[in-house]
């Protein structure tokens, strides 16, 4: 099975001035094929968020290896990293991460806007992904007038505008009700058939079934759980 993402020894601390440092993640070694979807669990403040941020380029790891598509070294600028977080990776988060007085419409299009997608263009690929996620009667709605389960199909939109080959989702259902729950783990499975890298941060044992291998985080270590 071939790599398409790859950490090695991977580890990251944090420094404050004047405090103990803290270790969030320790020697994280990881194989994850592409079109595979995982969950990740483990209790609140063991280095899960860490290792999304780290996966998802919005951190750079203390010390180890990272492979997504090519080596993410020292040498990458951030202008790169940017760039190939627009383009390489979609995120869902627990809180949504809206901006609350746009429209679902104008939140979708945040990512084609940076990628510098033609109006046209952005129009067309935010009316298909409406469809598709049965939102299209929110176009012109403002977030902030939406159901917790609006802003969740609202995000995952937003998540996949640029077509990103990788979808990283922090606690994906951790704000909703069971009923809506249920429908945004559907929207999941259904991504996941198209061939899209998955993973789940979770503590949500019904939410990490629906994974083809779930790995468990404690006090920075992963470890795969058989």
């Amino acid at each position: 099975m071939e790599s398409y993402i790859r950490m090695n020894n991977l580890e990251k601390t944090y420094k404050a001035k004047g405090e103990t440092p803290v270790k969030a993640l320790r020697n994280a070694t990881l194989d994850i094929a592409k079109g595979e979807m995982l969950a990740i669990t483990g209790v609140s403040g063991s280095g899960k968020s860490t290792l999304l941020h780290l996966l998802g380029l919005l951190d750079r790891p203390t010390s180890g290896e990272l492979f997504f598509e090519k080596n993410i070294d020292t040498n990458v600028r951030n202008a790169e990293l940017a760039r190939m977080r627009n383009s390489k990776v979609g995120f869902v988060f627990q809180d949504f991460a809206l901006i609350p007085y746009q429209t679902a419409y104008e939140n979708i299009e945040v990512p084609l806007i940076f990628a510098k997608v033609s109006k046209a263009k952005r129009q067309a690929r935010i009316l298909a992904l409406m469809r598709s996620l049965h939102i299209e009667d929110l176009k012109n709605r403002k977030v902030s007038k939406l159901s917790g389960g609006e802003k969740q199909r609202v995000a995952i939109a937003r998540a996949l505008a640029n077509d990103p080959p990788l979808i990283l989702a922090d606690e994906p259902t951790g704000a909703l009700d069971s009923a809506t729950k249920a429908e945004i783990l559907k929207i999941f499975r259904d991504i996941h058939r198209q061939g899209k890298t998955i993973l789940l941060v979770t503590h949500d044992p019904e939410v990490a079934a629906i994974a083809d291998r779930r790995l468990h985080i404690s006090d920075g270590i992963l470890s795969e759980v058989l």
